[in-house]
């Protein structure tokens, strides 16, 4: 199972195969953007999918899935960063956006 073209874990899975060092014999039979898609259709065992471990704890704990490979082996560490507009000039700042970015200093 695979990211569709253009979905931004698709390239990251691409770099993550170009790592592996010998070809993964894959044959993508499932194509989607998203992750949950991908989960799901592992989680009804329809194949192998790369999926962030963030998105496959409580999964992984229940054994419901498990790991295709030893750790560290085809695994890739990805930073999130999110940025918005200088306060001091921003001419709105919706209260959302400010709710989102209070909670998220609280966290850091």
């Amino acid at each position: 199972m695979s990211y569709a073209a253009g979905a931004y874990l698709g390239r990251l899975v691409e770099l993550i195969v170009k790592q592996a060092g010998s070809p993964l014999a894959l044959d993508p039979i499932y194509e989607t953007d998203m992750a949950e898609g991908l989960k799901a259709m592992a989680l009804e065992g329809h194949g192998l999918a790369f999926l962030p471990a963030s998105s496959v704890k409580k999964e992984l704990k229940s054994r419901r899935l498990l790991p295709a490979a030893a750790p560290g082996v085809c695994e890739l560490t990805m930073e999130v960063r999110i940025y918005r507009e200088r306060p001091e000039f921003a001419r709105h700042t919706k209260p959302v956006a400010q709710s989102l970015w209070d909670f998220l200093k609280r966290q850091a």
